[in-house]
């Protein structure tokens, strides 16, 4: 009922935008509920005094609404004529009516404050430096890992991010195949001269040694 009275004409009365009275029957058709039920409701709602109605025509109305719709129209005609005829030529700046402006201010500095606080941190970025060393169960492709490490050091093209990356494929293909395929994409790599490591194709693959226990 109130969001229809702030639609209403005029504003905070049960009616709709062209100025008619909202009935029980549209009401009920709004809620889903029988009539009876809805002047049941309007009843007890009006003996309880949530809502009011005017002395002539009985329309129904909502009083917080009314009062605020007064204020803002006196806020508007004061606007119009400079603004509020009661602090009109005061000193607002000794009678600190606007003291809130000074809080607002210290907010924004504690706000640039922090920002330049959290940017610094930010900033700082993990560098090679920060690269485990000894991520893998296997001694040799630590030993391997370390070497790679190295490698891009002396490139001058280390990233923590890209050695994320390499370590991530080789795990990947240790997993997946075998630690020995992990061991020569380092060796590949460091050969070739590269700047990353990648995953083994088909025909790289080493082959895996046959058991030597015949059967039966």
């Amino acid at each position: 009922m109130v969001c229809l009275m702030m639609k209403g004409k005029p504003r905070g009365t049960l009616t709709h935008g062209n100025g008619e009275r909202i009935t029980v029957a549209t009401l009920s058709r709004v809620w889903g509920q029988p009539e009876e039920l809805v002047e049941w409701c309007l009843k007890d709602l009006e003996k309880h005094g949530v809502f009011s109605r005017k002395q002539r025509s009985k329309l129904i109305f909502c009083r917080w609404l009314e009062e605020e719709t007064k204020s803002l129209k006196a806020a508007q005609r004061n606007g119009k004529k400079g603004g509020n005829p009661n602090i009109k030529g005061v000193n607002l700046i000794s009678n600190n009516i606007y003291s809130n402006t000074s809080k607002k201010e210290k907010r924004g500095v504690g706000k640039k404050e922090s920002v330049k606080k959290t940017s610094k941190k930010s900033s700082k970025k993990k560098t090679i430096k920060d690269v485990p060393r000894n991520w893998s169960k296997s001694i040799k492709l630590n030993k391997a890992w370390d070497d790679w490490v190295d490698h891009l050091i002396e490139n001058k093209k280390p990233t923590f991010r890209a050695c994320q990356i390499h370590a991530g494929r080789l795990q990947k293909c240790a997993v997946e195949h075998s630690v020995a395929d992990a061991l020569a994409m380092v060796e590949r790599a460091i050969a070739g001269n590269w700047s990353a490591v990648f995953m083994p194709k088909p025909e790289q693959l080493l082959k895996k040694q046959k058991s030597s226990n015949p059967r039966g």
